[in-house]
């Protein structure tokens, strides 16, 4: 509401922040409610021109390793953070998981030995 507020009234600044507070309070700082947004994350964006001189890679790993741990608590329910981060770090590093129908070797390479 406050982007679309600024955004009419052609305050590119404040609009700027809302969306930026929006998109990463929904991504990287997401919390397990996926709905709100913590407003300490708005200090972030009082300066635009320094948001690309933060670490944001860091801050989404940081923020996914604290979920993580609690996810492996027994009483968790579900994970938080960012877990499209952690989809695409297993897609990298472990290229077999979740293929179908594909064996190691070829039967072709196999040598049996004669009787």
């Amino acid at each position: 509401d406050i982007f679309v507020h600024h955004r009419a009234a052609s305050s590119w600044a404040y609009a700027t922040r809302a969306y930026l507070l929006m998109l990463v309070g929904s991504t990287i700082f997401a919390d397990k409610t996926f709905t709100l947004v913590e407003a300490r994350y708005l200090l972030l964006f009082r300066g635009l021109d320094g948001c690309s001189g933060y670490s944001w890679g860091a801050a989404a790993l940081v923020t996914l390793y604290r979920y993580l741990g609690d996810a492996s608590m027994y009483s968790c329910k579900q994970l938080g953070g960012y877990p499209t981060l952690l989809q695409c770090w297993i897609h990298e590093y472990f290229p077999t998981v979740g293929k179908e129908g594909r064996i190691g070797i070829l039967l072709e390479t196999v040598v049996f030995p004669e009787r």
